[in-house]
C-alpha cells in the first residue's frame, strides 16, 4: 500500500520516463513530472500527472519541484550537461525532505571507465552517494526497443558483428521493466534502499536475436555487412560503446532479477506482447 505517495520523475517525457509514470500510477502513487515545455508534451497521462514546468538549466525554476515529494526518479541522456544537470537536481534533493531517490544510470557504469558515457554516469553516482539521501541505483543494460524496426535491426546487428562474433552473448531489457524496477524501489524500500543493481531481462547470442524476430515475427532479416574500416570512423561515443561490449558487457544477475519480478519480460516475451515492432 503506497498511500498516495508522490513521487516526482525527472526525465519524463523519454522511454523511460514514461514506463516509470506508468507503472507508478497503476501502482497508486501521485506523480509530478518536470516538463520543460508542457504545451509540447508527449507525455499520454496528462490529466493523471502534475506537471511541473521547470528547465534544469535554470534552477530558480525548480525551487518548489520537490515540495511534499516522497520519492524522486531521475534519468538523463548523453549530453555534456549531463553532470551539471544531475548536480543540480541531486542538490535540490539534499534541501528537501526527500525520502528516496532512484537514479537510473547504466549497466557497467561501476566498472568500465572507458566509455565518456559511463563516466559521467559513476560521476552522478558518486555525487548522489555523498548527499547523504537514501538511494537506489539502478543500472539498465541495452534496450530490446532497439530492435523495433528492420532498419535499426540490420544496422545494429551489423555494427555488433564488427566486435562480436555471432555466438558472443548480449544482456538485453525492455524499458517497461526498467519502469517496472522503479516502482519495485520506491514500494519496497526496505529491500532496494541502498541498492545498486544491474538489470536485464534477456541474455543473448547475435544469431538468437535475429533468430527469433525472423520467427516470431514472420520475417527473413539478416544483418548489414560493414567492412572492417567502418570501426575506425565511427563517431567516438559509438566506437567507445562498442569496444565495451567486446572487452567487457553487461552481466546483470537475470535468474535473481526475476525472483525480484516474476514478470520479467524475456526478449521473445518483448516480441509476443509488448513489441512496436514495424515491418
Amino acid at each position: 500500500m503506497v498511500e498516495n505517495k508522490l513521487i516526482v520523475v525527472v526525465g519524463a517525457t523519454g522511454k523511460q520516463g514514461q514506463s516509470v509514470i506508468g507503472k507508478l500510477l497503476k501502482q497508486g502513487y501521485s506523480v509530478r513530472a518536470l516538463v520543460r515545455n508542457p504545451e509540447k508534451s508527449t507525455i499520454p497521462f496528462d490529466q493523471k500527472v502534475d506537471i511541473f514546468k521547470g528547465d534544469l538549466s535554470n534552477k530558480s525554476s525548480l525551487k518548489s519541484l520537490l515540495n511534499d515529494a516522497y520519492g524522486l526518479f531521475f534519468v538523463l541522456p548523453y549530453t555534456k550537461e549531463s553532470v551539471e544537470y544531475g548536480k543540480a537536481i541531486l542538490d535540490l534533493a539534499k534541501n528537501s525532505n526527500v525520502q528516496h531517490i532512484v537514479y537510473s544510470s547504466v549497466g557497467g557504469s561501476d566498472r568500465y571507465k572507458k566509455v565518456d558515457h559511463y563516466n559521467d554516469k559513476r560521476e552522478i553516482e558518486d555525487y548522489l552517494r555523498g548527499i547523504n539521501k537514501p538511494y537506489t541505483i539502478l543500472r539498465p543494460v541495452g534496450y530490446m526497443e532497439t530492435f523495433s524496426n528492420p532498419q535499426s535491426i540490420k544496422l545494429m546487428t551489423g555494427m555488433l558483428r564488427l566486435y562480436l562474433d555471432d555466438k558472443s552473448r548480449f544482456q538485453l531489457i525492455s524499458v517497461q521493466d526498467i519502469g517496472k524496477f522503479v516502482e519495485l524501489s520506491f514500494t519496497n524500500p526496505d529491500k532496494y534502499l541502498g541498492e545498486e543493481v544491474e538489470i536485464a531481462g534477456d541474455e543473448l547470442s547475435l544469431n538468437d536475436i535475429i533468430e527469433k524476430i525472423n520467427k516470431i515475427k514472420g520475417v527473413k532479416l539478416s544483418p548489414m555487412r560493414f567492412p572492417a574500416l567502418v570501426k575506425y570512423i565511427l563517431p567516438k561515443i559509438m566506437k567507445q560503446m562498442f569496444v565495451f561490449y567486446a572487452e567487457d558487457g553487461w552481466c546483470a544477475d537475470i535468474d535473481s532479477l526475476r525472483k525480484a519480478n516474476p514478470e520479467l519480460l524475456s526478449f521473445d516475451d518483448w516480441l509476443e506482447t509488448s513489441s512496436s515492432y514495424e515491418v
